[in-house]
């Protein structure tokens, strides 16, 4: 499973985040979308204060 989401990373080089990768990859990792989401927009918040 990391084996497959490495390899994802290495043919996206340009995937820098987890909100990049698709929804299947992220599934078998056991992240849901809408958790990555949360993430990002908190990250956003906190950088702007």
């Amino acid at each position: 499973m990391i084996r497959r989401i490495l390899r994802w990373i290495e043919y996206k080089q340009h995937t820098r985040t987890l909100s990049e990768l698709p929804d299947h990859i992220l599934k078998d990792i056991g992240l849901d979308r809408s958790n990555i989401n949360s993430i990002a927009y908190y990250k956003t918040y906190l950088t702007k204060k």
